[in-house]
């Protein structure tokens, strides 16, 4: 495969605020001038690089007394360039043997890119600045990859603020050969292109949503508030607003269906959908028979700079164990990825803790042979108690590639009659037409399951 040169000289390296401890070489990107009047060296004594150090903390001190009120969508922008078919290192690290993409290495290149928007726009300087973003959730809002192995380009910004939340969306897109360039690093350009603009090549959209935190007072305090400069950043802005409320409004729907399952509300519906079905309908499961484990521990190689372990390798381990058991129930790897839906974080998990990720399917749709939703709990075991607890929970529905394959009846027992409503109701939502994407499609998901 031939080696194509970087050509892209208008880039600059942005140091991840949150994962890497920032050098001193890099205090000039910050945003606003030091109090010192010496230009930094390298050859700079101990001395010296104290007292540059401590002009800027006391310029950090000063500035957080009152920070700006509002902020630009282009000072968050960031990208990063995926090299799958032009680099043959890069896609030897992110494929699997058969050549298909590792669709959980996007993940964590997903979360990694969005901590870096996000500590842009809080203007993070340090790992243990007062002011740090907490990682609230993670949505897919469109994905229609194709089959073939493409350079990818992943760029996003901070699209909508309120209160203490910040949402950051970001798009993959794919890009041309001439346009690509080998250094994989997150960069910023120094012309930052046209934001909420609709793209034909754009292949997946994802939102991720943040919590700005004060770690003195243990407290989410208010995030500085986005300025929208031209139309097609406003409209950026009311689309996500738009989002943002219908998932709460989703959050909602799926409380009241818990509070209905003490009312047997459900119970009395699923056993409507057995008569229907027939109860001993051959190839029926319960849906604790569809559930597949996975333990480990966490590594110091897996933490960010906070001490806890980087979300994108939990989500990614995630994803593994939801396509062993979407494998398992379909008994076969032809299927494929459609939606991944609501990944949440609950609690932090620190290095050296036991963790157990468990994956299940919910719900099945045996009647059209669509899809089926398996759920994915990601737990930390408490030491004292010596119990788990949930620290990030997370969707994937599945479809066979070939819909002719007959899937399996699930029939939920009396206590998994919640799950099988809400998966439902996961399953609902995920194959309704958005029209607010002028290029959604029904072509839904990757052909890959690969993980």
């Amino acid at each position: 495969m031939s080696t194509i040169e970087n050509i892209n000289t208008d880039l600059t390296h942005i140091e991840n605020p949150i994962r890497q401890i920032p050098r001193l070489d890099k205090w000039e990107d910050i945003p606003f001038p030091s109090i010192y009047d010496k230009e930094f060296s390298s050859r700079w004594s101990l001395k010296d690089r104290q007292k540059f150090d401590e002009s800027i903390r006391k310029r950090v001190i000063e500035y957080r007394k009152e920070p700006p009120t509002e902020k630009l969508m282009s000072h968050s922008y960031v990208e990063q360039y995926l090299p799958f078919k032009s680099s043959q290192e890069f896609n030897d690290s992110h494929t699997s043997e058969d050549g298909s993409i590792q669709f959980g290495k996007i993940l964590e290149a997903i979360d990694d890119v969005a901590g870096v928007i996000s500590g842009r726009h809080i203007e993070c300087m340090k790992v243990n600045d007062i002011f740090v973003n907490l990682t609230v959730g993670i949505e897919q809002i469109y994905l229609n990859m194709p089959d073939s192995i493409e350079d990818y380009k992943l760029s996003g910004c901070v699209a909508y603020t309120k209160g203490t939340l910040l949402v950051v969306v970001l798009s993959l897109e794919m890009v041309k050969h001439e346009n690509i360039t080998m250094d994989t690093r997150i960069l910023r350009p120094i012309v930052v292109p046209g934001l909420g603009a609709q793209n034909q090549n754009t292949v997946a959209i994802f939102e991720a949503t943040f919590m700005q935190f004060n770690t003195l007072i243990g407290k989410p305090c208010k995030v500085g508030q986005l300025k929208c400069t031209t139309l097609s950043e406003k409209l950026l802005f009311d689309r996500t607003e738009k989002k943002i409320a219908a998932q709460q409004n989703n959050n909602q729907i799926q409380q009241k269906l818990a509070l209905c399952t003490q009312e047997n509300i459900i119970s009395n519906c699923i056993l409507n959908t057995e008569q229907d079905q027939g109860s001993d309908v051959l190839g029926s499961v319960a849906i604790s028979d569809t559930q597949v484990e996975s333990h480990g521990i966490t590594t110091p190689q897996d933490r960010n700079a906070h001490g806890t372990t980087f979300g994108g390798y939990l989500v990614h381990g995630g994803y593994k164990v939801a396509c062993s058991a979407a494998t398992h129930f379909l008994q076969s790897t032809a299927f494929k990825l459609v939606n991944m839906n609501d990944i949440c974080f609950i609690l932090p998990i620190r290095t050296g803790e036991h963790i157990k990720t468990s994956a299940q399917v919910i719900y099945s749709d045996s009647r059209s042979n669509k899809g089926f939703v398996v759920r994915v709990r990601i737990e930390t075991l408490n030491i004292k108690t010596m119990k788990y607890k949930l620290a990030i929970l997370m969707n994937t529905v599945f479809a066979p590639i070939d819909q002719s394959t007959p899937l399996k009846t699930l029939q939920p027992k009396s206590n998994e009659s919640d799950l099988w409503k809400q998966g439902q109701h996961i399953f609902n939502q995920t194959y309704n037409v958005d029209l607010s994407y002028p290029y959604k499609s029904n072509q839904l998901g990757p052909r890959s399951h690969k993980l």
